[in-house]
Formats: structure tokens, sequence, C-alpha cells
């Protein structure tokens, strides 16, 4: 199974991490600079750690070069917004 969640990015941030949800996009913050798919990496690398998935089933599907992105991930939609609704909880 595989849900698809948008991003809307903070690259060069001071720290990897979840910063609310904006509009109807997950806010992310990333230390990685938005040039040369470094900040992109990071999404994926730091998506993946947080939901507990291998780094291979998050991959950027739109918005490579912007900072509205949305990320497909390989994960049951239930498992999905249970996780995030603990990483908010602390938002």
């Amino acid at each position: 199974q595989a849900a698809i969640i948008s991003i809307l990015l903070v690259p060069r941030a001071s720290s990897n991490r979840i910063c609310g949800v904006h509009g109807d996009r997950l806010k992310l913050a990333v230390t990685a600079p938005p040039v040369d798919g470094e900040a992109n990496a990071e999404i994926e690398l730091f998506l993946a750690k947080l939901l507990g998935i291998s780094p291979s089933q998050v991959s950027i599907v739109r918005g490579h070069k912007s900072k509205r992105k949305d990320v497909c991930l390989h994960i049951s939609r239930e498992m999905l917004c249970a996780k995030l609704d603990t990483l908010l909880e602390g938002v």
C-alpha cells in the first residue's frame, strides 16, 4: 500500500523537524540546502526514520525543485495517520 502526503519544505534549518501543518501540507524543516537534490534526499531519510520505514519506501513524486512537494510513502494510510497523529502531538 502507498500514501501520498504533501510537504512544505523549509531548507537550511537549524535541525530536521516537523514544524506542523501549513494549510493542507505537512511543514518540514531540514538542515540540507536546496542544492543538487540534497534537501530532497534529506526529506526522504528524515521521513523514513520518523515513520520507521526504509528510505527506499519514500520517494518524492512531484515538486523536486520546489518547496511544495508530494511524497509517496509505501505504508498503509492507517499506519501513516496513526504515526503522524503521534508525531504532531508535540508540535
